[in-house]
């Protein structure tokens, strides 16, 4: 009877266990549809609370959410405790919805490890012994407490939240449903994780298409607008690919040009610049091709019609962020009408100039056969003519560079090179400056090389070496220091004239060669002075094929560098000399 018995108990607590492992299993199906089902916006951490507690009958669960930037534990919800809010809060003596429990190292890892874990001293050590073992044991009494677990929601080692699970009446927790239940709550969470991650950088790349729509839509207007400009300008511009050919023209292009869009596109600029000889191609290509700089400069063109017009052309190399050349673009500027407008400026300060000679030639004479008779004057009388004479050689300057810079512009001064003896020629000029040189106590030091002879035009010459020391003596203070230094090689020769003078203000610097400049340091302090003398210096170095630059800083000095070349310079007709 006995063996009938403990068989009939065995099928009974089979057939019980049978209904249990059926009721977890029906539970944990319910669960996974509900967490397949459900989506970034549901409280997924109050779902797993009720489903939980679902599995395990009448307990007290409190669900928490990990935070792992702080290392905390933030409380959500507890269940099975039917009581209101307050009524919490009062018996804990603290409000959990505001409180984030810190997690140690140990317990991090223990939670990742195991999901189940048993809390040996109950709430006392759940609230890390704060708070009194007697409240804590009083608490339990009070709730019918017997067990505590602590259970994380963790899939491999990453740990998103834990539920503290409160037994009550000596319920059992059946480990395997359990696990499952809450790998599966860990698997939602970590999915949920990476549809919010990936939710918000479909946001962010969402905001980036916009932004960058709106970008383009702004770009294309813009291009749009400049494309409307470059239409629309008074200048050409064409652009051409890195072999040469046009690839785009504006209606300036076709209206300078005469050709039509369709006799210029695929062809090269040569197309209406034919008349140019292949060094002055080979220049802009060195400049723009091999240097990657701007090419500026004049030239004659000719239109379809075969009339000939004057370009002002820029061409830039348009460069990509590597540093490499992927196109060029090319503006002209049609300036045949201001250029003719400068000749005949040109011409009639030429002619101006010439026609007043004359009468200063005759003032001149005149003062000069009064003063040869000063003993029948009186002192204020020679003084007055003294000031005459004076103004009249001013006067006589003046209209020496003026009637220079004519024939500069016009192109019809003369280049004659003969032998001529450097030191001869600067030692005329010394003496020349010495009454100014004595008077200004200055120091003078020069520097000739072994051979002084060189085939130049000694006028031209003489005017470059006049021009820099006259300067060198008339801005350079009292008992300052004037250095000439002439040397050659195989190249050059090399003029050096050097002084610690009142130099030129760096902003000005860039105006050193134009017409009339004077530097504003100089212009209140000293009366004397064109403004030409340099413009004529320079331009003269240009036509001997020579370079010139200068190094100046203002109250410290000034340091011209003229080089001409060493073989001498080479013969041009014309129809006047330089005065």
């Amino acid at each position: 009877m006995f063996k009938f018995f403990q068989k009939r108990k065995k099928e009974i607590d089979k057939t019980a266990n049978e209904k249990i492992v059926y009721r977890d299993m029906k539970l944990l199906s319910e669960s996974a549809i509900g967490f397949v089902e459900m989506n970034t916006e549901d409280d997924i951490y109050r779902y797993i609370g009720k489903m939980l507690r679902k599995m395990l009958g009448d307990c007290i669960i409190c669900i928490d959410e990990y935070v792992p930037e702080k290392k905390v534990m933030r409380f959500v919800d507890i269940f099975g405790y039917d009581k209101k809010k307050e009524s919490l809060i009062k018996l804990l003596h603290f409000d959990p919805y505001k409180t984030e429990f810190p997690m140690s190292e140990q317990e991090l890892v223990n939670l990742s490890k195991k999901s189940i874990n048993l809390v040996d001293e109950g709430l006392y050590e759940l609230f890390t012994r704060k708070l009194p073992q007697y409240f804590t044991k009083g608490v339990q009494k009070m709730l019918s407490i017997t067990d505590v677990y602590i259970m994380g929601f963790s899939w491999e080692g990453q740990l998103y939240g834990n539920a503290v699970v409160m037994m009550r009446h000596g319920q059992k927790i059946r480990p395997e449903a359990i696990e499952a239940f809450l790998h599966q709550a860990a698997i939602t969470l970590r999915r949920r994780e990476s549809d919010i991650a990936l939710q918000k950088s479909y946001d962010e790349l969402e905001i980036k298409v916009e932004e960058r729509t709106r970008d383009l839509a702004k770009t294309a207007s813009d291009l749009e607008k400049f494309k409307l400009a470059v239409e629309n300008t008074s200048d050409q511009v064409v652009i051409t690919n890195l072999n040469g050919e046009i690839i785009y023209a504006n209606n300036a292009a076709t209206r300078i040009t005469g050709y039509k869009e369709s006799e210029i596109i695929g062809k090269e600029p040569s197309l209406w610049g034919d008349n140019l000889e292949d060094k002055y191609y080979q220049k802009i290509f060195d400049r723009v091709k091999k240097s990657k700089k701007t090419y500026r400069g004049e030239l004659n063109n000719l239109k379809k019609s075969g009339e000939e017009y004057i370009a002002d052309l820029r061409v830039d190399p348009v460069i990509d962020p590597r540093g490499e050349v992927i196109f060029y673009v090319g503006i002209e500027r049609d300036i045949t009408h201001e250029k003719k407008v400068d000749q005949a400026k040109t011409e009639f300060v030429s002619l101006a100039s010439h026609q007043l000679r004359t009468p200063l030639s005759a003032i001149n004479w005149y003062v000069e056969l009064v003063m040869d008779n000063k003993d029948k004057l009186s002192k204020k009388q020679i003084e007055y003519l003294n000031e005459v004479y004076s103004a009249s050689k001013r006067m006589g300057e003046l209209v020496g560079s003026l009637l220079n810079v004519s024939r500069i512009e016009l192109g019809t001064f003369t280049i004659t090179p003969t032998k001529i003896d450097l030191k001869k020629v600067s030692e005329s000029i010394f003496k020349e400056l010495l009454p100014q040189i004595k008077k200004q106590k200055h120091r003078i030091t020069k520097t000739y090389p072994k051979t002084c002879c060189y085939r130049g035009d000694e006028k031209l010459t003489r005017m470059i070496i006049h021009n820099l020391l006259s300067n060198a003596v008339k801005y350079t203070k009292p008992s300052g220091k004037i250095t000439l230094d002439i040397s050659r090689d195989k190249k050059w020769l090399t003029i050096i004239v050097k002084d610690n003078g009142m130099g030129i203000p760096k902003k000005q610097q860039e105006k050193m060669f134009t017409k009339l400049f004077r530097a504003d340091n100089v212009r209140g302090k000293i009366s004397e002075g064109t403004g030409l003398g340099m413009y004529i210096v320079k331009s003269i170095v240009d036509q001997v094929e020579g370079k010139i630059s200068f190094k100046s800083k203002e109250n410290k000095g000034t340091k011209f560098i003229i080089k001409l070349p060493s073989s001498g310079m080479k013969k041009k007709e014309g129809s006047k000399e330089l005065s």
